[in-house]
């Protein structure tokens, strides 16, 4: 029981090293993206929107929990 509760103690910290500060730069990126875009007129937002939602897209498999790795192609 002793095992299990340093492991829980070793990953909370972990998460609080690592994925909390990249989750603290992702919500201040996405509140300065929010304004730049709102300050866009008409055509131009569109076109941001559509260059934000390609780039959302992309990335989102690539960081999804539990996601496999494909195998790297031999060439």
């Amino acid at each position: 029981m002793l095992r299990l509760e340093e492991v829980r103690r070793k990953r909370e910290e972990r998460y609080g090293r690592y994925v909390w500060p990249l989750d603290q730069k992702r919500n201040l990126l996405a509140a300065e993206v929010d304004l730049r875009t709102r300050a866009l007129i008409g055509t131009q937002q569109a076109a941001a929107r559509r260059i934000l939602g390609a780039i959302n897209e992309s990335n989102t498999f690539k960081y999804r929990i539990g996601a496999r790795r494909s195998k790297p192609r031999s060439t």
